[in-house]
């Protein structure tokens, strides 16, 4: 555990986490517009600035992407911090004017106007768009294009991403609410019928306690996973014993009736019985079903 001080408070933390995860176990609030805790953390809006103290020395660090370490001092609204973050946000506003989110936070900061240019865009470049159709959807079909002054989020080619399955995981996230599918996709997007109401009402792609949208990442559960190991022999002798040397066995009594089933517990994996996979497939939900062969539920 790592233990810090955020604002005067101190907090306990695990091992990895940043210190926008600490100041929210602390119940301090530091406001962000790229963060979401579904996704990795990428530190673009830099409006969760913090002062950092530490060794004799302070320095302003994003907090989404700072880890928490023993030891930290950690200021979130000190002199330093309310005039870095409020040029930040100045810079939100001259790029998204109209964009609510940066103007609610603008107006916590006592900000009326920004001094720089007008460039009056729809998109304040957060990234969570992309970023949750690639690591929650697994479909990458919109990315960032171009460079500098002219970076944008669009679809290879600014044309319509066959990829695309319509989710709508990119309009939840967008922070100032400006993604159109019909610029992304031809597909229309269908409601996800709510898990309560008796599927009465509709749900977003993207909720809690299941921040992922349709899953298309792979989830394994490890407590309950089984590997079937066909065509290796039941033997004892040097070549079963050894890991390495599973499967090159050429006994000729092992063959797909030789079937052996084998737990991971940790790193390490080994071999159970029939009857404990059975009793294990009868517990899940749909283990009668599965032993029936009527469908094959992961376990």
């Amino acid at each position: 555990m790592a233990r810090l001080t955020i604002d005067g408070i101190e907090v306990d933390v695990a091992p990895g986490a940043t210190v926008l995860e600490a100041a929210e176990t602390a119940g301090v609030k530091i406001p962000t517009l790229c963060h979401h805790r579904s996704l990795a953390p990428y530190g673009a809006c830099r409006v969760c600035l913090v002062e950092v103290e530490a060794g004799g020395r302070s320095k302003i660090e994003a907090s989404c992407i700072y880890p928490a370490q023993d030891g930290l001092v950690v200021g979130t609204d000190t002199e330093r911090v309310r005039r870095t973050r409020g040029v930040m946000v100045e810079l939100l506003l001259a790029r998204s004017p109209e964009a609510h989110a940066v103007k609610q936070l603008a107006a916590d900061l006592g900000i009326e106007d920004s001094r720089f240019p007008k460039r009056h865009e729809d998109c304040i470049l957060c990234g969570l768009c992309v970023r949750v159709c690639q690591e929650r959807m697994g479909i990458g079909a919109v990315s960032f294009a171009k460079r500098g002054p002219d970076r944008e989020i669009a679809t290879p080619f600014d044309k319509h991403s066959p990829i695309c399955i319509a989710c709508g995981a990119c309009q939840v996230v967008c922070p100032v609410n400006v993604v159109d599918l019909s610029t992304v996709t031809r597909r229309e997007p269908r409601p996800i019928l709510s898990d309560y109401d008796m599927g009465l009402a509709q749900r977003s792609s993207i909720y809690v306690p299941f921040p992922q949208a349709i899953p298309k990442v792979a989830t394994i559960d490890v407590p309950g996973l089984y590997q079937l190991l066909r065509g290796q022999c039941n033997r004892l002798h040097s070549a079963g014993r050894d890991p390495r040397n599973r499967g090159r066995c050429r006994h000729p009594g092992a063959g797909l009736r030789a079937v052996r089933s084998q737990s991971q517990e940790g790193a390490r994996l080994r071999p159970v019985s029939q009857r404990r996979i059975e009793s294990s497939v009868r517990a899940h939900p749909l283990g009668k079903r599965t032993l029936s062969g009527k469908r094959s539920p992961a376990i």
